[in-house]
């Protein structure tokens, strides 16, 4: 219950001797107040609650901001002001309109800054929306053809299939073959024919007993049978060098000998197969062998060797 007015002092006005005479204009009535409804407090509606989600939540909801539903005054929720608490008189009911409209400005600007592409409906910009394109497809990767020939399949799009490296095939190694040097062959041995071209060399240059020697060699490896000459026995190298003077020719041959101790030469002529062959070239003898009295006698060859 409100308070009751308060009373008013209607007594006379009191004079003042002295001074001006003030006149107070008489008091006016005062308005009576109108008491508050005494109906329940109104309960937010069930559109005020979703407009109050979509405040609170904008991003759960997709589409656009319905528009609120205006209810009944008795179910319109408004801010209620007693005039006993606060002094405040009563809103009227076009600045409760503006202040909604405030609100619902303020909501609309943050939800559109927190979800641009949500509205609707937005400032018309001079440049073109660029048209959809679409992405070229990525190229066909031919397999190479196989032997046999499959059934017709569909078209796919096959993954390329990487190229395989070229493997490096590396050679193994072969195993060297060792060169096979042949063997070192004994130097040959002269024949007798090089024997005695070589003892007659000798025996031209004055090498006596080099010769002599290599006569020997020679006459050894002589057939079974053979037969000489021998003409005589010089223990002085001058008497073979004046023989060779003399007659020289290639039948001429000198052996070693010792004769009563002393080193000698054995002067022969030429090597028949048999002695009937040596008896024959005896009878043509140079002269030179003939004088002072010798007599050249045919030999077999072995009873001349040393």
């Amino acid at each position: 219950m409100a308070a009751p007015p308060p009373a008013i002092d209607r007594s006379p006005a009191r004079s003042h001797p002295a001074g001006p005479a003030l006149v107070y204009p008489p008091n006016k009535p005062s308005r009576a107040r109108p008491e508050p409804s005494k109906h329940s407090p109104s309960r937010p509606s069930k559109d005020d609650l979703a407009a109050l989600d979509v405040l609170l939540n904008p991003k759960a909801h997709e589409g656009p901001l319905a528009p609120l539903e205006s209810g009944s005054r008795d179910e319109s929720w408004s801010p209620q002001f007693n005039e006993g608490q606060g002094g405040w008189r009563r809103l009227s009911p076009a600045v409760m309109g503006g202040v909604g409209l405030l609100v619902l400005a303020a909501a609309g600007l943050w939800y559109y800054r927190q979800n641009p592409g949500m509205l609707p409906f937005g400032r018309a910009s001079g440049r073109p929306l660029p048209s959809p394109t679409l992405r070229a497809a990525p190229p066909l990767t031919t397999l190479p053809a196989a032997a046999t020939t499959l059934a017709a399949t569909p078209v796919t799009t096959v993954a390329a299939v990487p190229t395989p490296r070229p493997t490096v095939t590396v050679p193994s190694p072969i195993a060297a073959t060792p060169v096979t040097r042949p063997l070192a062959t004994p130097p040959p041995t002269p024949a007798p024919a090089t024997m005695l071209d070589q003892a007659r060399n000798a025996l031209r240059r004055g090498d006596y007993a080099d010769a002599a020697r290599g006569f020997a060699t020679h006459l050894r490896r002589a057939p079974a049978g053979t037969a000489t000459v021998q003409l005589l026995v010089a223990c002085s190298s001058d008497t073979v060098q004046k023989a060779m003077t003399e007659v020289g020719g290639s039948e001429l041959f000198i052996l070693p000998v010792n004769y009563k101790g002393r080193d000698c030469f054995r002067m022969c002529w030429g090597l028949y197969p048999d002695a009937s062959g040596a008896a024959v070239a005896s009878r043509s003898l140079p002269e030179y062998f003939r004088r002072g009295g010798a007599t050249p006698k045919v030999t077999p060859a072995t009873d001349v060797l040393p």
